[in-house]
């Protein structure tokens, strides 16, 4: 079947192999001929799949086109045209045509020639106005000079005039008048022979005199005139000239048809928009043609011919038509090019060197060399089990494995004082076992084709089968929930789709499906591609740990300019060992703040005004009294927006074990509420925001909360200008490192006024109003924080922020603007940041290499210095900006230092005593 220019096919049986998004299908037996052919396919479960087709005629026609309603008049013979001025009269014996009506003169002279209307008529002559231009042109372009006699010599013209052209003697002539600065004329009188020169048009510099002088008619202050015949001519008896008045022709502007849907149970209608008001009226016989001069468009055929009209206004009218194909087709076969069966697909899978053979080293071995897929976003995650397990590392790749990967390298004891070396039989470095979910099955067998090819902004569209954007699979970032013996992982997919996963690893050579969850399940409709880092934590007022992730990303946010989200526009808080739906919030509402019943709390859920961008960043959970449970978290957006979440607003009697074993009473889900802390994309108006991909970082202080974050369409990182040189929106937005003091430290947010900057996002400044300035200055501690501007152009946060000693540490990066018809691959010049979060003192440093820097990672290591073990702070990708720092690390994306701390190290001793009884 077919809807609109989308072709379903519904198979009697799941084919083998299973056919894959992508695929080319070729189709054929079908009873209707567009459906057969060679298509790259879309599926939709294991027997149906979809391929676009084309509906003819297309939606919109491309070509132009003329409307016509037959007349009375008929065609003319047309003996002969004279013209008195810009009328022309045409002699026509018999002609039969009325005043007003149009006709098509042709044949004749150029300017005669075209679609005129009729101003008068009798039996055998009618007149109309002269459709051509009349010459020469008037006022001229260019200004000369005029010579009379040997007084005037030479003379600028200041003005030339044309008037409209009279009949005298049967000839067309004008009068023109010429004009001269400065003194009146003396010493001329008519009959004096003038010479122009130098104007353009030509004409006025040609007469009839000896010499191409004109002959003076009249003399008055600073100007004087003379006679210039005019063209074009009449021509006078003339042969084969006809005025066709057949036809009221109309030319068609816009040819349009409306949207069909199968079956098609009503007539489907053509719609004209004509150039000019027509004189058409429902149920006239209209001819819609090709227009003269224009070839015929192959598809638009059935546009064109003689139809009844169905409905006018002054420049519209309708009339039925015919759409093919067919909707629906009987029979036919569906075929795979280079099919493969299943148990095939799965050895190439796990490495089998089985289609067009990849050597290998010796030609002896049977394995892909290519057996392992890009680890393009997917981030190691480590579990430690000790005892005799020891460690072991999972992680997804781009070839569809989410793979465990025993992590010991043979120097660790186990608990029996054992080298943990081997898991089983797993030998360190080995792979322990490799996931593919359901999801991915259909992605594979093109992997193993390798068609269709990766399409590229620069890749040709005219390869067959056409190239289609890069598949991924468990591409984004590993949670992990850790307790004793049990140990949890959540796998995100990002662009591999819409999709989340939890497995059971508690034992890891022995991995079993804990849940998953994707867009189709209920209330998880607002689910996007999963980009955000699934985080565990305990909750008061939930016994179990729960799992918090941004609803996830929008590919509409790769437009430049963006398009209109539709998910992953809200955050989900989950039982994270059974899945269950406990909170979420997404678009809906009228406030900034939500509040939900017991009810609604994972259906409906916190519906906020604002939230209507997708929010692909990490989630930034704070607990501000140190006991283990979450008091809030505070999430980003693609919108510039950053949301507060508390979850102890208000107080009941459900309790939970907080990370210190203490059992605390807390909030229950139906009490978690979502605020708007900050708006900071820019103006109303801006179409491209300035966005949020990373999440905050937080740092609490006795009075106020320290909300640290960094825009930059990570997106985009490269992009600069398009073909004609101008700036492309992600390169045209200056974006800013904001620091925000969060004054309500307590646990309910809902009083908070969201902190703004309505500054255009494509402006170079600051909100002041709410925003110092330490671009240059110094924090002084007032208003609502403070922004740091980068200020080179394209230059946008591309990682987390993260806060050690005192400082703020990020990276950035600015593209470079390629040489014309350079195919350099410059990665652009990457920084990294270190910013005093309380002063907002800035520097930084290019990293060597430049590209995308990884997040900096910041903790607490055991060093053994001079024989004394010591703990000491590290930061990993920071960099340092200080002139004295030695060492290749100052400049390195993935060096580690020991950060710069600028808080003084005095301290001073406190003494207590305790009395305890004997």
């Amino acid at each position: 079947t077919r809807s609109a220019t989308t072709a379903t096919v519904t198979l009697a049986s799941a084919p083998s192999p299973a056919f894959a998004s992508g695929n080319t299908v070729s189709i054929s037996g079908s009873s209707v001929a567009t459906f057969n052919g060679s298509f790259n396919v879309t599926v939709l479960t294991p027997t149906t799949f979809t391929y676009s087709i084309q509906e003819n005629p297309p939606a919109t026609a491309v070509n132009t086109y003329t409307a016509s309603v037959a007349g009375a008049g008929g065609v003319a013979t047309v003996a002969s045209l004279t013209r008195a001025g810009l009328v022309v009269t045409a002699i026509a014996p018999a002609h039969g045509f009325s005043t007003g009506n149009t006709v098509s003169i042709t044949g004749a002279t150029s300017a005669y020639n075209g679609v005129v209307t009729i101003t008068k008529i009798d039996a055998n002559t009618f007149t109309y106005a002269l459709p051509g231009a009349e010459g020469p042109a008037t006022p001229p372009t260019v200004l000369g000079t005029f010579t009379i006699g040997a007084t005037y010599v030479n003379q600028a013209i200041s003005s030339l005039v044309r008037a409209a052209s009279t009949v005298v003697l049967g000839v067309n002539v004008s009068v023109v008048t010429v004009c001269k600065s400065g003194a009146n004329i003396s010493g001329v009188t008519v009959g004096n022979s003038v010479t122009i020169a130098g104007v353009t048009p030509n004409a006025y510099t040609l007469g009839p005199l000896t010499g191409g002088a004109w002959s003076v008619t009249s003399v008055s202050g600073k100007c004087f005139t003379f006679n210039i015949n005019t063209s074009p001519a009449s021509p006078g008896p003339v042969i084969g000239v006809t005025a066709d008045g057949s036809a009221t022709v109309f030319n068609v502007a816009t040819l349009t048809r409306a949207v069909t849907t199968c079956p098609i149970s009503t007539a489907v209608t053509a719609t004209v928009t004509t150039s000019v008001a027509h004189s058409f009226v429902t149920g006239n016989s209209v001819n819609i043609a090709v227009k003269a001069g224009s070839s015929p468009v192959a598809g638009e055929g059935g546009y064109v011919g003689t139809f009844s009209i169905t409905k006018v206004d002054s420049t519209h009218f309708t009339y039925p038509m015919v759409v093919s194909p067919a909707c629906a087709s009987v029979g036919g076969t569906a075929s795979l090019s280079g099919a493969v069966d299943r148990d095939t697909l799965i050895r190439w899978v796990r490495g089998e060197d089985n289609f067009q053979d990849e050597p290998s080293p010796g030609g002896t071995i049977n394995i892909r060399p290519s057996i392992h897929g890009d680890v393009l976003h997917s981030r190691p995650t480590v579990i430690n089990y000790g005892g005799t397990k020891g460690v072991v590392v999972f992680y997804g790749s781009n070839d569809g494995v989410f793979r465990a990967v025993n992590g010991n390298n043979g120097n660790f004891k186990g608990t029996d004082g054992n080298l943990i070396t081997s898991i089983g039989t797993v030998p360190p470095g080995g792979e322990m076992w490799g996931f593919v979910p359901t999801e991915f099955y259909t992605k594979l067998f093109r992997l193993r084709q390798n068609t269709p090819i990766v399409k590229f902004a620069t890749t040709a569209t005219a390869i067959i089968p056409t190239p289609v954007p890069k598949d991924y699979f468990f591409d984004g970032p590993t949670g992990v929930y850790q307790n004793g013996t049990t140990a949890y992982i959540y796998m995100a997919a990002r662009r591999g789709g819409r999709l989340l996963y939890a497995l059971d690893v508690s034992d890891p050579a022995a991995p079993k499906l804990l849940w998953k969850k994707t867009n189709s399940d209920t209330g998880f409709g607002e689910l996007g591609q999963t980009w955000s880092q699934p985080t565990v934590v305990q909750v008061r007022g939930y016994a179990k740990p729960v799992l918090i992730f941004g609803a996830g990303y929008d590919a509409k946010e790769d437009s430049e300019p963006p398009g209109t989200d539709t998910m992953g526009r809200g955050i989900f808080i989950l039982d994270a060992t059974d899945g269950t739906l406990l909170w979420r919030a997404g678009p809906g509402g009228s406030a900034s703040t939500c509040t939900v019943t017991a009810a609604t709390a994972a259906t409906t859920g916190c519906q906020l005004q604002k939230m209507v961008y997708s929010i692909p960043a990490d989630i930034t959970p704070v607990d501000r009294n140190f006991d283990g449970c979450i008091d809030r978290i505070y999430a980003a957006d693609t919108g510039g927006n950053i949301w507060r979440v508390d979850l102890e607003a208000k107080v009941s009697t459900r309790t939970g074990v907080c990370g210190d074993g203490s059992v605390q009473t807390g909030a229950e889900p139906k009490d978690w509420q979502a605020t708007l802390f900050a708006e900071l994309g820019g103006a109303s108006a801006d179409t491209t925001k300035r966005k949020f991909f990373f999440p905050p970082d937080v740092v609490t202080t006795k009075t106020f909360d320290v909300v640290l974050a960094t825009t930059g369409d990570r997106e985009h990182p490269l992009r600069t200008v398009d073909a004609s040189n101008n700036a492309t929106n992600a390169y045209a937005i200056y974006n800013k490192f904001y620091m925000i003091k969060d004054t309500l430290v307590g646990s309910d947010g809902s009083g908070w006024t969201s902190v703004t900057d309505t500054t255009s996002s494509t402006a170079n400044l600051v909100a002041t109003s709410n925003f110092f300035d330490a671009t240059t200055t110094a924090y002084d501690g007032t208003l609502k924080g403070f922004s740091v501007k980068l200020g080179n152009n394209g230059e946008k946060g591309v990682n987390a922020p993260a806060t050690v000693g005192g400082f703020t540490f990020f990276g950035t990066n600015q593209p470079v603007v390629p040489p014309a018809n350079s195919c350099d691959p410059n990665l652009g010049t990457a920084r990294g940041y270190r910013v005093n979060f309380l002063t907002g003192e800035a520097k930084n440093v290019i990293f060597d290499g430049g590209g995308l820097p990884p997040s900096p990672v910041t903790g607490l290591v055991e060093v053994v210095i001079n024989g004394e073990k010591r703990i000491e702070p590290f930061i990993i990708g920071g960099g340092n900006p200080d002139a004295n720092c030695v060492g290749p690390d100052c400049k390195s994306a993935l060096g580690g230092l020991k950060p710069t701390i600028p808080i003084k190290g005095d301290r001073k001793r406190t003494f207590w005593y305790q009395e305890r009884d004997k």
